[in-house]
């Protein structure tokens, strides 16, 4: 039998049942010229995901010649340089939110800006979460303010250094529905 715990947050109430798997991340880092920005950004995007309920379990990169993992809730995030500026124009990054388990850092966009490290780490860890949260949700969808707003502004990246943006309480909603359907899986098959 499962054991259900509520959690209480801030703006809503997520559900997590003990004992769930987690989602895992794997993020492929070789392409990433700061280490230390990206572990202060895992760290954040941890405790940002941690706010709908969610705990992730960040790992190196998946094991080469890997073409199936087993785990149900999978995400990968590559690092790559932007094509051109025609490549995803104004996002720092991007999801398959359909496939449910690929994310694109375009990292090349975040390092060319003029931000100190603590903010690159800060939007890092922002991207991250909204991105992984389209993965989990399983589809491309924006809330009009918080983490999944679309289009963050000046306002929204001078109170990220404050403090995290939240999630809505239909983000949080969104999240924990992709999550169920997610743990009813079977396995996750990974295009080499």
């Amino acid at each position: 039998m499962r054991t259900t715990t509520i959690a209480a947050l801030g703006f809503g109430l997520a559900i997590t049942a003990q004992g769930a798997e987690n989602p895992r991340v794997y993020v492929n880092r070789e392409n990433f010229t700061d280490l230390a920005v990206l572990l202060r950004a895992e760290a954040l995007a941890t405790h940002i995901m941690a706010t709908a309920g969610v705990e992730l379990e960040w790992r190196g990169s998946r094991p080469a010649g890997a073409d199936r993992l087993s785990e149900r809730l999978t995400v990968v995030i590559d690092f790559k340089r932007a094509e051109s500026a025609h490549d995803h124009p104004g996002a720092l990054a991007y999801a398959r939110p359909y496939e449910g388990v690929h994310i694109v850092m375009l990292f090349d966009r975040l390092e060319n800006s003029s931000a100190g490290s603590s903010l690159k780490a800060s939007i890092l860890a922002h991207v991250m979460a909204h991105e992984i949260t389209h993965a989990l949700q399983g589809f491309e969808r924006h809330s009009a303010t918080g983490v999944m707003k679309a289009h963050w502004d000046e306002s929204d990246y001078a109170s990220m250094l404050r403090r995290p943006l939240p999630f809505t309480a239909e983000d949080i909603d969104l999240i924990q529905r992709g999550l169920r359907a997610r743990r009813g899986m079977v396995s996750v098959s990974l295009p080499e």
